[in-house]
């Protein structure tokens, strides 16, 4: 089975989430920036003005943290959590 990782990574927080599609992922993606935006830029969040990836580029370039999603097999993330070889 195929799934979608999402992974955040900020000097304040390290998330990995794992979702069924790359719309569940790109919506976590949303979320996260979303609860986060007022603060870093001291404006109301742009509900619907800018594409999700248009958003992305802008918070994580005034920052120092990336995201990244992409595709993975169940079965590899649970052979790697069953043989202990995640960190």
């Amino acid at each position: 089975m195929q799934v979608i990782v999402l992974v955040i990574v900020e000097p304040d927080t390290e998330s990995i989430t794992i979702h069924e599609s790359r719309e569940s992922a790109l919506a976590a993606l949303r979320s996260f920036i979303d609860a986060r935006w007022l603060k870093r830029f001291g404006v109301a969040f742009p509900q619907a003005e800018a594409s999700t990836d248009d958003l992305a580029r802008q918070y994580f370039s005034a920052a120092s943290g990336t995201f990244i999603i992409g595709e993975a097999s169940l079965s590899e993330i649970e052979s790697l959590y069953d043989s202990d070889r995640l960190p």
